[in-house]
């Protein structure tokens, strides 16, 4: 009797149940062995992983939940193509009432070798990246991957390439052969600027470019010098200019290549500014010169002088953007008038309404705003939001402060500062409580949450002691729980309040770590793995745990990548199976180097270096200097 799972087909070495035995219920049935064997009869043993993922246990009955369950979590290792559960009648003396469950896993087949045969030397690497073929990895889908490692090629100036890539099979193993035809690399045998720009500037981007006649074509390269061929437009005034590189097959193995370029207008930046002197004028031009210049551009540009004049005191500053034309060849000019004004400071202070007690939280934010100082109207906005926030961080939860100025009867280049504060009635904690804090004491929760009876309410202290509550259950094994908080006030006296912190508490289910699954590891040891989780098997699940995984082993420097899973059950249980997907990272790096001195003259470095050695994470490096004197 065959049983079909997760898309895995009905049959089983090419045996179909009937449709009595498909309808046959097992439910009645008792699981007298569960066995693990290769689909194709290999005699390897099979991974002790895929036991551990087995839900189904001998002895007990039989649980189609259990079957389902167990074959979503061996696909989940992602080594397997297929898996397919046999039934058969038990081996011991009831037959009839007994099963023998038989997991028939068929393997993802995987690259094992890899030729390559034809390729230019420097091209190779581009090539099997674009095929996406790795050593020990399962086969991509090669016919788009083709496609994109001609066009890789071809970007490098064999334009006649062409990749095939012939796979064979054997059992378990592929071998790919890549077939390179390359043909000629062409060179460049004519290059011409597109647009007015003038010969002078042509021949320089030429020269940028690295596009002369005679040159190897290489796309790629080219493209990768565009940036600076429009920065070389914008220096020489063309702001809006854009350039785009296009090309054509000569005869035989030439191309000639085009720049096109749409200069536009060649513009001059002004700034125009009476009785103020700007400092570094490139570094406020600077929004101007990271590509064409637009009215964004423009903008912040203008943001920028108004920043520095109102800096300086000059409150009342003004800038305005004038489009002039500069001259009969297309030349334009853009000039930033700036009109400072008079250049204000800080003279006397009036603060009114601060509540009693509270002058030594007000007095440090306005402790730098002394007379003679120089103004700053975004400074002094900002202080009057510091006094709010402070107060309200005092209880003063419908505190509100103004600030404003007025100017000096006596000198009008000085102004007078003023803070009206309207604080409000005051508010204290009562003493937080906790709905269905269980199973954890409320003492841990009050820790937890951080908020102490009869000091300030502050709203922002309360949302955060709410999310410490919600991550103190999520660490602890509760990953569903929401909390949500309630903090109504109280009047208890003359604009007195006490606010009446209430934690309503969802936990949801009680998670435990259940197995522990480890796949994809070939030389290093899981060993070296599970001394560096942060929890074991029946220990509570906690949502950091699972981000401290992936920073504990991304650090041991083993892994090119590391993926951890919860495996989902097929009911409701209160454990979750954790999986943890590793790939290694190569296990020999070479460094290299050459220079030269006057006192040692020539020299050259070697050093080699093995990592992960036994599967252990110890390393082994050998280190060679050669120092040759010359005369």
């Amino acid at each position: 009797m065959c049983i079909g799972l997760a898309g895995a087909p009905a049959s089983l070495l090419g045996q179909e149940p009937s449709p009595t035995e498909s309808r046959t219920d097992l439910s009645s049935r008792q699981v007298t062995a569960v066995r693990a064997v290769w689909a194709d009869g290999s005699a390897d043993p099979v991974p002790e992983a895929v036991f551990r993922l087995i839900a189904v246990e001998p002895g007990t009955r039989y649980r189609a939940l259990e079957v389902r369950q167990s074959v979503k979590q061996i696909f989940a290792l992602g080594v397997f193509r297929d898996v397919r559960v046999e039934a058969r009648p038990g081996s011991g003396d009831r037959p009839d009432e007994t099963l023998d469950l038989i997991f028939r896993l068929v393997p993802q087949p995987r690259l094992s070798e890899l030729r390559i045969r034809g390729a230019p030397r420097e091209a190779e690497t581009g090539i099997l990246a674009g095929l996406g073929l790795v050593v020990g990895e399962p086969l991509p889908e090669l016919g788009a991957n083709s496609l994109e490692a001609e066009a890789r090629l071809r970007a490098r100036g064999y334009l006649d390439a062409e990749v095939a890539v012939a796979i064979r099979a054997e059992g378990r193993n592929i071998l790919a052969l890549v077939e390179v035809t390359s043909g000629p690399r062409f060179r460049i045998t004519s290059f011409q600027v597109a647009g007015d720009i003038g010969p002078e500037l042509a021949s320089e981007l030429e020269r940028v470019l690295r596009a002369s006649p005679g040159r190897v074509w290489d796309e790629v390269e080219i493209e990768g010098r565009l940036p600076q061929a429009a920065a070389r437009l914008r220096e020489h005034g063309f702001l809006t200019a854009s350039a785009r590189l296009d090309f054509a097959r000569g005869e035989e193995d030439e191309v000639h290549v085009v720049l096109a370029v749409e200069a536009g207008p060649r513009i001059t930046l002004e700034i125009a500014a009476s009785g103020f002197r700007f400092g570094d004028t490139d570094r406020l031009l600077e929004p101007t010169a990271g590509g064409p210049l637009t009215a964004d551009a423009l903008e912040a540009v203008r943001q920028r002088l108004l920043a520095a004049m109102r800096r300086e005191g000059h409150k009342d500053a003004r800038v305005e953007i004038e489009r002039l034309e500069a001259g009969a060849d297309n030349e334009r000019s853009i000039r930033f008038v700036c009109e400072p004004g008079l250049r204000f400071v800080i003279g006397d202070m009036r603060v009114e309404g601060v509540p009693s007690g509270e002058r030594a939280q007000i007095e440090p934010v306005l402790a730098e705003f002394e007379p003679g100082r120089r103004f700053r109207a975004d400074e002094w906005t900002s202080a009057g939001e510091l006094l709010r926030l402070a107060l309200r961080r005092r209880g003063y939860f419908e505190a509100e402060v103004e600030v404003g100025t007025t100017p000096s009867p006596a000198n009008p280049r000085v102004v007078d500062l003023r803070v009206a504060i309207r604080a409000g009635p005051v508010a204290v904690l009562g003493e937080p409580r906790f709905e269905d804090a269980a199973p954890f004491a409320v003492e841990s929760l009050r820790e937890a949450a951080g908020l102490v009876e009869n000091a300030p309410y502050a709203a922002g202290e309360v949302v955060s002691a709410r999310e410490s509550v919600e991550s103190f259950f999520r660490e602890r094994g509760f990953l569903d729980a929401v909390v949500t908080v309630e903090a109504p006030l109280r009047p208890i006296g003359p604009d007195r309040h006490r606010a009446e912190i209430v934690f309503q508490i969802r936990r949801g289910p009680y998670l435990t770590v259940g197995e522990i699954i480890i796949a994809g590891l070939r030389n290093t040891r899981e060993s070296v793995i599970r001394s560096r989780l942060p929890f074991e098997e029946g220990d509570p699940l906690g949502s950091r745990d699972l981000l401290e995984v992936r920073r504990r082993l991304a650090s041991a420097g083993l892994f090119r990548s590391v993926e951890v899973d919860l495996l989902e059950p097929e009911e409701a249980v209160s454990e979750r199976n954790v999986l943890i997907r590793v790939t290694e990272a190569a296990r020999t790096s070479l460094g290299y180097g050459v220079g030269y001195s006057e006192r040692e003259q020539m020299r050259a470095e070697a050093e080699w270096t093995r990592h992960n050695l036994l599967g252990l994470n110890h390393t082994l490096s050998l280190f060679g200097r050669l120092r040759l004197r010359l005369g």
